[in-house]
């Protein structure tokens, strides 16, 4: 609205055309919603694994949008509960086998915001992805667990979710989780672990 004001303010006969958007974070559900979508509210994990919340996507014409704020966001959290390498995305994940349920063949996905550093262990461990480490115990799906993952499982019901595809997180991806975990509750006493192999 500044924006469009300013302009005004210099070009009083300017057209200014408004078009909402997000960080990915809170609002990006409703930025990306069509008008006619359906709103969805389910109750999940939350950003710690003892924690459930109340969630809420949308769905329209086979695609839904998830913010993984609204499940796994930092504000779900105090100040004195940030504990990133404990954090998971698996009310992300929830959120999406609800929407797969209720028809969703598209999943978009807002990535601000989020509590966690877990690169989706959690999100995928909800749709029957099993991490297990070298003696094959199964693992938590959050940061502490990443540098001990040796091996990946896919039940059945991990296959039928296969579609949404991609990798855990991109190299972008992995510079700018291990840059930015400070905020969610990695104090500078933690070692930044080697995540990842290559």
């Amino acid at each position: 609205m500044a924006a469009r004001d300013a302009i005004l303010g210099v070009v009083p006969d300017a057209q200014v055309v408004l078009i909402p958007c997000a960080d990915g974070g809170e609002g990006t559900m409703e930025a990306l919603s069509p008008a006619h979508s359906q709103r969805v509210s389910v109750e999940v994990c939350g950003p710690l694994p003892d924690m459930r919340v109340n969630a809420a996507y949308t769905i329209s014409h086979g695609t839904a949008v998830i913010e993984m704020a609204a499940a796994s966001g930092l504000a779900l959290l105090a100040d004195s509960q940030r504990d990133v390498m404990h954090a998971t995305t698996r009310g992300t994940g929830m959120l999406f086998r609800h929407a797969i349920a209720q028809g969703a063949q598209r999943v978009t996905l807002g990535i601000g915001g989020s509590a966690t550093n877990d690169c989706g262990m959690g999100i995928l461990s909800a749709l029957g992805f099993r991490f297990l480490d070298q003696q094959g115990r199964e693992l938590a799906p959050c940061g502490a667990t990443l540098a001990k993952v040796a091996r990946l499982r896919c039940g059945q019901s991990a296959l039928r979710h296969a579609w949404c595809g991609g990798g855990l997180c991109s190299a972008k991806g992995r510079v700018g989780s291990a840059g930015d975990a400070a905020r969610r509750g990695r104090t500078p006493f933690l070692p930044v672990h080697a995540w990842w192999r290559g």
